[in-house]
């Protein structure tokens, strides 16, 4: 019996891409050129965490003076370029109804996810956040997952990881919990699958059918 959910952030129930690669593009065309900034690196930048992407990008500039740069720029956009999934509400709603509890395990910073939250009133679902300031290995070790559920206080086998990535999936394996992806980016698909996860969702909805057959 599933008795709580942890989930992935950005690609998962809040539908941040365009305020993620608004936020690359302008620090590409602070530091390097719009163009540098390919589909391909467009499709890369969504899941790693920050610190890995910046040295990668802007090896000969400070990564710590990036990550805030690009924290302003996505401060200054969130209303207009940030939005849950559809049924994200729903999914969580029924979740809630079902005393399903509910955490977040992502690269983002704890903080700023709380910000979201709390701007499109989201904040009461969630029992725990657990963002990259808060471990010392990000996905797809499960250094994340394992935190989440020891603050939900619940075992393996009584929890699910649900993300939009491969590193996700890896990651509640490795943790040894059930797993699902879901997808909300096509180019993403391919990778979600191979990585292996033991359900598929194309809509966040779909969720509760899958926990009521367990």
């Amino acid at each position: 019996m599933i008795k709580a959910v942890l989930f992935d952030y950005d690609g998962t129930l809040m539908d941040t891409e365009p305020v993620i690669i608004a936020s690359y593009t302008e620090l590409f065309r602070r530091y390097r050129r719009p163009e540098d900034f390919t589909p391909e690196l467009q499709v890369e930048v969504l899941g790693p965490s920050l610190d890995v992407e910046m040295k990668k990008f802007f090896p000969e500039l400070d990564t710590e003076q990036l990550k805030a740069e690009y924290r302003d720029y996505q401060n200054e956009h969130i209303r207009e370029l940030i939005k849950p999934f559809p049924g994200c509400i729903e999914l969580l709603e029924a979740l809630q109804a079902k005393d399903v509890r509910c955490g977040l395990v992502s690269t983002r910073r704890t903080d700023s996810m709380e910000m979201h939250l709390q701007i499109f009133g989201m904040t009461q679902y969630f029992q725990t956040i657990i963002g990259t300031d808060k471990v010392a290995n990000n996905k797809p070790d499960p250094e994340g997952i394992f935190k989440g559920m020891d603050e939900l206080e619940v075992s393996r086998e009584e929890c699910m990881y649900v993300g939009d990535s491969a590193s996700d999936i890896m990651a509640g394996h490795l943790a040894g919990v059930l797993t699902a992806g879901i997808i909300t980016n096509e180019n993403k698909r391919l990778a979600v699958e191979t990585a292996g996860p033991d359900y598929m969702l194309d809509e966040l909805i779909s969720l509760v059918s899958v926990i009521d057959m367990l």
